[in-house]
């Protein structure tokens, strides 16, 4: 197997192991199957993201066109002789809203220097709802009471007129919990914290042109990955599971068309 990649961290490295899966690439990442007969050489060497060696030239175009996707720039993928860090770059959003929302702020009779803050009564009793902020003459966020009890429940931030990012409590316990990023080709990313049980988790969606490629599952009190499902044209199509948190994953699902469990191995 050869190298082909050093992720940022290990978000990256399953996103990236499930965008070279979905296309059929078998992928190993930290170079796990070799940590065996590394030796005398340092382990640090051999972690990455590794491919078989017929499947090189492949998996390196696919990557490329991620970061290309993501709007990485200069951000080469390593050859076996040179170590390159990936970036993964999460904010922006699509234009739609961000010229709605600016179209809508500047009808006739709005001209002019912006408030820096403007407020809006959508349940007319009298209380604002929501608020809008301006830095610079242009919209920087938007604060909205969903639930009407006087308190901020969704934050929407902006730059240059676009949607970047997204906070939200959604079951209104005044924690926020939820974020959605976003690019110039729509949401990018969700971020979502919640318990199982005793266990705090962290779960992270990848979507590429409204297309669902992966969610990774994580304890936040151990730093370690349980689970990872792989997307298929926003279907299920595999699941690694890592389920007594030895951070390996030693346990595999595969799915059918219909999100029904078609076979399962072990590692």
């Amino acid at each position: 197997m050869k190298r082909i990649y050093i992720p940022k961290n290990e978000i990256e490295g399953n996103i990236l192991k499930a965008y070279l899966e979905s296309d059929g690439i078998r992928t190993d990442i930290s170079g796990e199957s070799l940590r065996g007969g590394i030796g005398e050489v340092p382990v640090s060497d051999f972690i990455g993201i590794w491919v078989d060696d017929a499947e090189e030239a492949r998996a390196v175009k696919i990557i490329q066109d991620y970061q290309s996707s993501l709007g990485a720039k200069d951000q080469p993928v390593e050859n076996p002789k040179r170590k390159v860090i990936g970036f993964f770059w999460v904010f922006g959003l699509g234009a739609g809203v961000g010229l709605i929302l600016g179209l809508l702020l500047n009808l006739p009779g709005n001209e002019g220097a912006k408030s820096p803050i403007e407020s809006a009564d959508l349940n007319k009793d009298g209380k604002p709802d929501v608020f809008y902020r301006y830095q610079g003459g242009q919209l920087s966020r938007i604060e909205k009471d969903r639930d009407l009890d006087g308190k901020i429940d969704s934050v929407e931030f902006y730059e240059g007129g676009k949607l970047t990012r997204i906070e939200a409590d959604n079951d209104y316990s005044g924690v926020f919990s939820k974020f959605w990023y976003y690019g110039d080709g729509g949401l990018e990313r969700s971020i979502e914290y919640y318990m199982i049980g005793e266990k705090p988790v962290e779960e992270t969606s990848l979507i590429i042109h409204d297309d669902l490629r992966a969610v990774i599952y994580k304890d936040t009190k151990t730093g370690i990955i349980f689970k990872s499902n792989h997307y298929s044209n926003n279907h299920l199509r595999e699941s690694h599971l890592d389920l007594a948190e030895t951070g390996r994953f030693t346990r595999a699902r595969a799915f059918d068309r219909m999100e029904e469990p078609s076979g399962e191995s072990k590692r």
